[in-house]
C-alpha cells in the first residue's frame, strides 16, 4: 500500500489553515537566520536585539533577575567588559 496518497486529517486541517497562522516578526527571522548559521556572531546576535526595544528590554530584565547569576548589572548589549 502506498503511502504517498495517504490522508491524515488532523495534518491536513492544520496545513489548509497555514495562511491564517501570524508571520513572524522580521526581529525573530533575522535572528533565526543567524543562529541557524554554522558560525554565527554573538555581537551580530546582540545588535539584532538591541534593534528592538521592547525586546532589548525583556532580555536585559531576564539577564538581571535573580534567575541569573551575574556579577554586574547589565545596561547594554555588548560583548565587551564595562
Amino acid at each position: 500500500m502506498s503511502t504517498a496518497n495517504l490522508q491524515i486529517p488532523e495534518a491536513s486541517a492544520i496545513l489548509a489553515k497555514r495562511d491564517d497562522l501570524p508571520q513572524l516578526p522580521d526581529i525573530a527571522s533575522a535572528m533565526l537566520r543567524l543562529l541557524n548559521q554554522q558560525k554565527h556572531d554573538t555581537e551580530a546576535l546582540a545588535r539584532i536585539i538591541a534593534s528592538d526595544p521592547v525586546l532589548a528590554a525583556r532580555v536585559l530584565r531576564v539577564a538581571n533577575s535573580s534567575y541569573t547569576v551575574f556579577h554586574a548589572r547589565l545596561k547594554r548589549f555588548s560583548m565587551q567588559r564595562y
